[in-house]
C-alpha cells in the first residue's frame, strides 16, 4: 500500500518473516525526493522494522513515532558532544551530578533562548550551528556617553536577526512562576 503526501513523502509497507522463524513484523518504507539533482537516485529512502501492531499504529504512525525517536537520539547527541557531557569529570557521585544539572541547564537555557529570541526557524538548529551564526562574528563592546554598544561586523541580515533577537528577549514579559 502506499500513503503519504506526494510533495513530502510516500510510504510503502509489507509484512516480512526471517527464516527459521514465524514470527513476522512490518516494514515500512519512506521515500522522500531529493533537494538536489543526482545522476542515478532521485529519493532518500528510510526503512523502518517494528513489530508494533498495525491496529493501534497505522503507517503513519509508525513514522512519526520513529521520528520523535530520532529527535531524542539528536538531543541526547548534542548534550554529549555539544554540551561536553560525554564523560562525567570526577568519581564523587554528588559532584558528577552537579556537573551533570549544570549541563542540562544550560541546555535547556539554549533551547529557550532559541525559542523566544530566533522563532521557529532556529527550533532545530544544534548548538554547533547556533555558536557558528553568532558567536563567529567579529565584535566588540564599547561604553561611551552612559551607553553600551556591541559593535558586530556583520551582514545587515545578521543584523537584524540580533536586533529582532535583543527586542524580544529585553521586552519579553516576565511571568511569575
Amino acid at each position: 500500500t502506499t500513503a503519504g503526501n506526494q510533495t513530502e513523502w510516500d510510504a510503502a509497507e509489507t509484512v516480512h518473516t526471517m527464516d527459521k522463524t514465524n514470527e513476522t513484523f512490518r516494514l515500512i518504507v519512506k521515500r522522500t525526493p531529493r533537494t538536489q539533482l543526482h545522476l542515478f537516485e532521485a529519493y532518500h529512502y528510510w526503512i523502518i522494522a517494528t513489530n508494533l501492531p498495525r491496529e493501534t499504529y497505522n503507517t503513519f504512525n509508525v513514522i512519526a513515532f520513529h521520528n520523535k525517536r530520532g529527535d531524542a537520539e539528536r538531543i541526547i547527541g548534542e548534550l554529549k558532544h555539544h554540551f561536553n557531557l560525554d564523560h562525567l569529570p570526577c568519581g564523587q557521585f554528588n559532584a558528577n551530578a552537579l556537573y551533570f544539572s549544570c549541563g542540562i541547564l544550560a541546555y535547556n537555557l539554549v533551547q529557550l533562548l532559541k525559542l523566544i529570541a530566533f522563532g521557529k526557524q532556529s527550533a532545530r538548529r544544534s548548538i554547533r550551528t547556533l555558536r557558528y551564526h553568532i558567536l563567529h562574528l567579529a565584535g566588540r563592546i564599547v561604553s561611551h556617553a552612559r551607553y553600551t554598544i556591541a559593535r558586530i561586523a556583520a551582514p545587515v541580515e545578521c543584523f537584524e536577526e540580533f536586533i529582532t533577537a535583543y527586542r524580544k528577549i529585553r521586552y519579553a514579559p516576565l511571568t511569575p512562576i
